[in-house]
């Protein structure tokens, strides 16, 4: 994390240092993943680095997510209020993610406060989210970093780019939900083998989250 946190200000600073190729072209959109509408310094290396981080957080685990999202709040505490309000939206998306999709162990609300900020360590990207707890929940680190990102840019932007995501994400919510009854009416058959697949799917992560939560307890696997 502090070698990224090194690179994002670098980024920032001296974007010229960086080749072109790495950098999409202003309102570039290019790859599946967060960020979906958001128009994020566009074409700056830095927006290309956030962007890239927002795509592999709305992927699901708990490892990558964290370290993701710690990266998340230790640029809102290094970087301006500018360039932390151009990148709400594709920090937001994935935080958001990661308290409604069922992963994270207690869901808890974001807008508005409800995780307490973090102080100190932000200059090296080391002390912006609390580490050393016994189980990390995906949530709970979620919560925080919002917080962090709410306290830098003000609750009015911090409000608007969460409602926005939230709708948004909403809105992509029903439109599987319908897909998947006209696939019950139409393809009965793939219709319950994808229903068997994402249970065991959340079987599977539910078992892993208890494998990982009884060794950091110390109960041995």
């Amino acid at each position: 994390i502090r070698n990224l946190v090194f690179l994002a200000s670098a980024m920032q600073q001296h974007p010229e240092l960086v080749g072109e190729s790495v950098v999409p072209s202003a309102g570039s959109n290019s790859g599946s993943g967060s960020g979906e509408g958001a128009t994020p310094e566009g074409g700056t290396p830095l927006a290309w680095l956030v962007k890239r981080m927002s795509q592999m957080s709305v992927r699901k685990g708990d490892d990558r997510r964290i370290a993701v999202f710690k990266w998340f709040a230790a640029v809102a505490t290094t970087q301006s209020v500018e360039v932390v309000t151009s990148f709400l939206t594709l920090m937001i998306d994935p935080l958001y993610r990661a308290q409604t999709d069922g992963q994270s162990a207690k869901p808890t609300a974001a807008a508005g406060g409800g995780a307490d900020a973090a102080g100190g360590g932000a200059a090296d990207g080391g002390g912006a989210v609390a580490e050393g707890s016994e189980v990390e929940s995906v949530g709970a680190v979620a919560a925080e970093v919002l917080q962090i990102v709410e306290d830098k840019v003000g609750s009015t932007s911090f409000v608007t780019a969460y409602t926005a995501v939230q709708k948004a994400f909403a809105a992509k919510r029903e439109e599987k939900k319908r897909a998947r009854a006209t696939e019950a009416i139409l393809d009965p058959e793939a219709a319950a083998k994808r229903k068997m697949k994402r249970n065991l799917e959340k079987r599977s992560m539910k078992k892993a989250a208890n494998k990982k939560r009884r060794i950091a307890g110390g109960g041995g696997g």
